[in-house]
């Protein structure tokens, strides 16, 4: 086998184990959670807050299973996220009505060009606009509470809601 055939298996075996269909919000939805919460304290406290996580790619690969971004070519992400990768979650708010978006946009690699995601939850006004793709903050709420859920404090707690009868 070749390199590039080797490389081809590991995508598709590690985006597939963590793909929207297989992972869904169980393996991501704790870290969007806790993501949400510190926008919403951003947006509480107005003041402008960076946080940055630092992750390996499978959890990078759940949480954008938990994002499941809609018509777009990381859905499911096809490869594994090359090495410097990013993720950033922006909160914008509207000059013209002080609506707040949720903007989720992704850098696979250093010197690679910045992709908008589109959210299950976008905000169709936003079409053709810098923001397209985005969700209101409202919606981005729900959204990502959906995931809150699913913090798993043991392994028997990850085994239950895998549905594993063979690990503890």
């Amino acid at each position: 086998a070749t390199w590039s055939q080797v490389k081809a298996l590991a995508d598709w075996l590690e985006s597939s184990k963590f793909s929207p269909a297989v992972a869904g919000s169980l393996c991501g939805g704790a870290l969007l959670a806790e993501i949400f919460r510190r926008l919403h304290l951003e947006r509480t406290e107005q003041t402008a807050v960076f946080v940055q996580y630092s992750a390996h790619y499978p959890t990078m690969l759940c949480l954008l299973a938990a994002l499941e971004p809609a018509g777009s070519r990381w859905s499911p992400m096809p490869f594994i996220p090359e090495y410097g990768a990013v993720i950033a979650f922006e909160h914008h708010v509207r000059d013209s009505d002080g609506k707040e978006f949720v903007r989720v946009v992704l850098q696979n690699g250093p010197g690679q060009s910045w992709e908008p995601l589109t959210l299950q939850c976008a905000d169709s006004s936003l079409q053709g606009s810098p923001l397209e793709g985005a969700c209101d903050f409202v919606h981005f709420a729900g959204y990502a509470a959906a995931g809150a859920p699913h913090m798993f404090h043991s392994d028997a707690d990850w085994c239950s809601a895998c549905e594993n009868t063979r690990s503890p």
